[in-house]
């Protein structure tokens, strides 16, 4: 990892990179953290399950084009954990709140590596406040 800022996006923010932007609230904000990471201003990091839960919704909400989003994902240089350090974290965060695996893996990858969580899951967001490394994204800013 790098000495730049670290924040970990969760699926619902990649997905507002890549679904149409009529259909989404804070779309600004999730371009404003696309672009800094294209600029090299931040790093951006995730589990690797991010492909699996966007590459599911990309499926079924714009089949046609799901193959193509996910590589340009992977291509603005969104870099995956390739380590299991965070699981008993997200077991402690999924199993304390109760929140869903899913959500609780993005929140430990941030702890584990001291950035912060960026969700537009505001639900999630709140119930797991106290902990930090975690805003909603209509919080974000550089």
């Amino acid at each position: 990892m790098s000495s730049l800022p670290i924040w970990v996006v969760d699926a619902s923010v990649l997905l507002k990179w890549l679904l149409p932007a009529e259909q989404e609230d804070y779309v600004l904000q999730a371009d404003a953290i696309r672009d800094a990471l294209c600029d090299g201003h931040i790093e951006v990091v995730v589990p690797e399950l991010w492909r699996f839960e966007v590459g599911n919704t990309l499926c079924r909400l714009m089949p046609q084009y799901a193959q193509e989003l996910l590589s340009l994902c992977v291509d603005l240089g969104v870099k995956d954990v390739k380590n299991d350090q965070w699981m008993c974290e997200a077991v402690r965060l999924a199993t304390t709140y109760p929140v869903t695996f899913y959500d609780a893996s993005y929140h430990a990858v941030s702890k584990m590596l001291g950035g912060t969580l960026v969700t537009a899951d505001k639900r999630y967001a709140d119930k797991v406040s106290q902990e930090g490394s975690v805003i909603h994204l209509q919080e974000w800013v550089i």
